[in-house]
């Protein structure tokens, strides 16, 4: 009887840890950008009506966030997000 016939599946352990690890990773990544969007979205809607955003205005940062998901967010927070201080 060969090695690998007597082990059975069992060579394959290593292998599969990894792929249960890549998946684990994926499924935080995902977990987190949806974190993120959905609190760009809210940080974008709590903008008081007075403040001013570094450009465009609430509406047209709401559309983005909306539109372009997780991109939208980030751009969101890099350009239109107001300064803590307005």
């Amino acid at each position: 009887m060969a090695p690998d016939a007597a082990m059975g599946h069992a060579a394959n352990w290593p292998l599969l840890v990894l792929v249960l690890a890549f998946y684990g990773v994926l499924a935080l990544t995902a977990l987190a950008s949806i974190v993120f969007w959905f609190w760009a979205l809210v940080s974008c809607l709590r903008v008081p009506a007075g403040a001013t955003f570094k450009s465009g205005n609430k509406l047209l940062w709401t559309l983005i966030i909306l539109a372009g998901q997780i991109l939208g967010a980030l751009l969101y927070v890099a350009l239109g997000r107001p300064d803590a201080t307005d």
